[in-house]
């Protein structure tokens, strides 16, 4: 995975969405930089192998490459984010958030969902939580049933509903469910009414992150992400 202008504002708008308020994240246009902390150090991280990695992935798929971190000194906090590559009005982004600069066997993850204005079913403000349930469905078979979807959604969003406007939904997955999505050859999410396939390309994104959360240091460079 090269690291580049795009993979970086993946990085960013994934951590905004994880660390941000949910009034900036959820007004963060989807492909563009949002508002991060001052303060975070730009870093890489490796696509290692590792046997805690190959024990869920097997064995020869780690691929030459790093992926954009960021570095938080006074937390002393790594957070790693997949990139957010925008398909058909929506986005899944992967934001790995670990102790230190050290690799963190059996990491979690959070899963963040960006979906323009169109998919109107998930934005109804007075919509029941339930109707916000996410079913991850793993190669056709295994159904995961990981809670409700927080929808980051303010009253300053409802009132840019139109083409280009987004709203997130995140939630977070334990080690054996990030685990599981990892090592899955079809991953699709349920939720309100809708499906969302996960494509070729972003299941090998969640596999590089598991690689690059679970076996490789954090290398820090020491710029700010606004310089």
């Amino acid at each position: 995975m090269m690291v580049g202008r795009r993979a970086r504002r993946a990085a960013r708008l994934g951590l905004a969405l994880l660390a941000a308020s949910p009034s900036a994240a959820a007004q963060t246009p989807l492909g563009e930089d949002p508002w991060v902390r001052p303060g975070l150090l730009r870093a890489l991280v490796r696509h290692d192998a590792c046997p805690v990695a190959d024990s869920v992935l097997g064995r020869g798929g780690a691929s030459p490459g790093e992926t954009e971190a960021f570095y938080d000194p006074v937390a002393d906090t790594t957070f790693i984010a997949s990139p957010a590559r925008g398909r058909g009005g929506r986005a899944v982004i992967l934001v790995v958030r670990r102790p230190g600069t050290e690799p963190m066997p059996h990491p979690a993850v959070r899963l963040v969902l960006v979906i323009r204005m169109g998919h109107v079913e998930l934005l109804r403000p007075h919509q029941r939580a339930d109707e916000r349930q996410l079913v991850i469905v793993l190669d056709d078979s295994l159904r995961l049933t990981p809670g409700t979807m927080r929808l980051a959604e303010t009253p300053d969003v409802r009132a840019m509903r139109g083409p280009g406007a987004p709203v997130s939904l995140s939630i977070s997955l334990g080690s054996a469910s990030f685990a599981a999505l990892a090592r899955s050859g079809k991953s699709v999410l349920e939720v309100g009414g809708r499906t969302f396939t996960l494509t070729d390309e972003e299941r090998a994104d969640i596999r590089a992150l598991y690689r690059a959360a679970s076996c490789s240091p954090t290398r820090i460079f020491r710029d700010d992400v606004e310089s």
